[in-house]
């Protein structure tokens, strides 16, 4: 059970550093504080009570008794952050926040229905980080970033499972992703009515992986930044190879599983708010500059064909960069955009 282990945990650490005698363990179990034996994520407030994601919803202990609050939907709770006088929860298609009336009870607010948000189908919110003003829900497909000051809602996409977030300081986070591809053949890729085209009877399914890691932030409000370096494999994947028919000698096209494929780089995404830069008071005017710099190396390898075998894979282009200019003042905004992309 996760409350007992951080619990021992504790009692361990004040054992060593503190003191050789051994202080009162006081041990809970789930019909002590009337919910389910597992917690999924804990959060202290600065009234010292401790507030726990358990399977039942919000568990509270205030050092003398214990509140269990319902989630919305009645789902497992998987995540909880207390950041002020705001308890931040994550659980099954649903996130937002719990505050305390006028009696001293938790109400709860939906961020994700307040705002209309279109969540992932079976989406859950396992993780819960504060970046200054802003609050991140991170599930295992998006980033939602909420603005606590202007209330509004930010998603970041991912194309891939999004295993862990973490936060390096207030300015810097650290994130790594990894997970497996998988591309199943299409019934179109096995009916082929052209002479001229013949498919490999055997062909099988691409199967595969990818990863990143990377880290992003702010420095000073005025520069944001995001780095990151990622790699993917793909195997058996489906190509076409021009063959010769040994009866008839008549050239024809064969779709088969032409190779492997590997690819390594790097992306960098940044953006300055030079008036911001200049000066830390409010302006009514943003002048802003960005530049988006990717770096990808993608080869065929353990290929049979030797047409394939370590070259470029196609449609990857080795270099890209993106970056532009904009200033906005209320309603007028002027922006210029260049693009590159190498051959």
């Amino acid at each position: 059970m996760k409350f007992k282990k951080i619990f021992y945990f504790f009692i361990a650490v004040q054992m060593s550093v503190f003191s050789q005698e051994l202080p009162p363990i006081e041990v809970f179990k789930p019909k002590d504080y009337g919910a389910e034996d597992q917690n999924w994520s804990i959060s202290q407030g600065k009234d010292k009570s401790i507030y726990f994601a358990n399977n039942n919803g919000l568990l509270m202990y205030n050092g003398a008794r214990w509140k269990l609050y319902k989630s919305k939907n009645s789902s497992i709770v998987r995540s909880v952050k207390v950041i002020g006088e705001k308890i931040y929860t994550g659980s099954y298609m649903d996130f937002g926040f719990w505050e305390k009336n006028e009696f001293g009870a938790l109400e709860y607010t939906s961020i994700a229905s307040d705002k209309n948000i279109s969540l992932v189908e079976d989406e859950e919110f396992w993780n819960i980080l504060e970046l200054d003003r802003w609050i991140l829900f991170q599930s295992l497909d998006r980033i939602y970033i909420y603005d606590s000051k202007i209330k509004t809602i930010a998603i970041i996409e991912s194309d891939t499972t999004i295993t862990k977030i973490y936060k390096v300081n207030n300015e810097i986070e650290v994130y790594q992703n990894i997970s497996q591809n998988y591309r199943s053949i299409h019934f179109t890729e096995m009916q082929i009515v052209n002479p001229n085209f013949k498919i490999d009877p055997n062909l099988q399914d691409e199967t595969g992986f990818n990863s990143d890691l990377g880290f992003r932030g702010k420095i000073a409000e005025a520069f944001f930044f995001d780095f990151s370096i990622f790699g993917m494999y793909y195997n058996n994947r489906i190509g076409t190879t021009l063959e010769v028919d040994s009866a008839l000698f008549k050239t024809f096209q064969y779709r088969t599983n032409i190779s492997a494929s590997r690819t390594y780089g790097l992306e960098f995404v940044g953006e300055i708010n030079w008036l911001k830069l200049i000066s830390k008071n409010e302006m009514k005017s943003k002048l802003t500059s960005f530049v988006n710099f990717s770096y990808n190396n993608a080869k065929y390898i353990r290929s049979k064909e030797e047409a394939f075998q370590n070259k470029d894979v196609e449609l990857v282009p080795p270099i890209v960069i993106k970056s532009g200019v904009s200033y906005v003042r209320k309603a007028f905004s002027i922006s210029f955009q260049y693009s590159y992309t190498q051959q």
